[in-house]
């Protein structure tokens, strides 16, 4: 594993195979103490003391389907090349807590890689579990709570692709725009949270970088005004606006005959992992699904071949895989019913 985005999604899944109905995901990047902090928790099964024991072996485990259990010893060892240190604690019938400490300046501390991904990944595949993510970064925080998003879309299915477009805008697009504002010596400013909608501040005090942005706002959509001024301002009426402006009504006909189409169709976990992913990027290749999902470039590859002779996916003009009108259903078959 070469981020730690993907160590976050195998210890995750380890979580939902435990019978977890929370999973808890934090990550604390300190500057000040050159400290990144990555907690992972859950409400699951938990483990026996003699279980504890053997986990760090990475030829034990409880899984059926391969003889070595790589993601936590391949976690601890992240951590410990990085001058940083693993925790574990778990108490049966109460859940697990996994820690990983590394020191954030490190040269062989591994990048975070997409965590916005890796979310997504999370939520798409395990539909009856709920997850929090939380990102405090220099004493600033972000939240992302999906018994708040559920709370708020009713019975729409969380992985309705006008959901999935917004949970993928809040997680990837601010530290996108927030990466650019910093390294040009500005500051981004965020207030409240998915609970309460979003004030975004961004401040700039070079000219020549604000003029740049201009520019590239009249190619990019982009928009921008003076240094100081509140930039974006999204409140909860306007992301329910947006969200319900792109979200049609259930057609309950259309579901039964869904579900009468795809009883026989068995895919498996990772193929339905494959089209979510297929479904956020819009069009990807096995490169992309092997690097994003931490599957082999062949296991990759025989899946978009398999899910293409199953009608779920086609071939674009570009030689990559799209999610077909029967693809789309399959989604949001599965969502309503598994």
């Amino acid at each position: 594993m070469l981020e730690l985005a993907q160590h976050i999604l195998d210890i995750a899944e380890n979580s939902t195979r435990a019978g977890a109905k929370l999973v808890t995901i934090s990550v604390i990047e300190d500057q000040k103490d050159n400290r990144l902090t990555i907690e992972i928790g859950d409400d699951g099964c938990g483990m026996k003391e003699e279980e504890l024991t053997k986990v760090l072996d990475p030829f034990y485990t409880t899984k059926k389907v391969r003889q070595v259990g790589l993601g936590l010893p391949l976690l601890k060892d992240a951590a410990q090349k990085a001058e940083g240190k693993f925790g574990l604690q778990s108490v049966p019938a109460k859940g697990t807590k996994v820690t990983a400490t590394f020191q954030l300046d490190h040269i062989d501390r591994q990048p975070l890689g997409n965590i916005t991904a890796t979310l997504i990944s999370l939520i798409a595949a395990n539909l009856a579990v709920d997850f929090i993510y939380d990102h405090w970064h220099n004493g600033r925080r972000f939240v992302l709570d999906t018994r708040s998003i559920r709370a708020e879309i009713d019975d729409i299915p969380i992985y309705h692709p006008a959901i999935i477009k917004y949970i993928r805008g809040v997680g990837s697009g601010l530290p996108i725009v927030k990466e650019a504002i910093v390294f040009s010596g500005g500051s981004v400013d965020i207030a409240d949270n998915i609970q309460k909608g979003t004030v975004v501040s961004l401040r700039i005090d070079n000219e020549n970088v604000i003029n740049t942005v201009l520019a590239q706002g009249d190619r990019g959509g982009l928009s921008f005004v003076r240094p100081g001024d509140i930039l974006i301002k999204e409140t909860k009426q306007d992301a329910e606006q947006k969200t319900n402006a792109h979200v049609p009504k259930k057609d309950k006909t259309v579901e039964k005959q869904a579900g009468e189409d795809f009883d026989n169709l068995k895919l498996s976990l990772r193929q339905i992992k494959i089209l979510s992913l297929v479904l956020e990027l819009d069009e990807t290749g096995p490169s992309k699904i092997a690097k994003e999902l931490g599957f082999s470039l062949s296991t990759s590859y025989r899946d978009l071949i398999s899910l293409e002779e199953a009608g779920l996916l086609r071939m674009t003009g570009s030689g990559k895989r799209q999610l077909t009108d029967m693809g789309k259903k399959y989604l949001e078959y599965y969502l309503n019913n598994f």
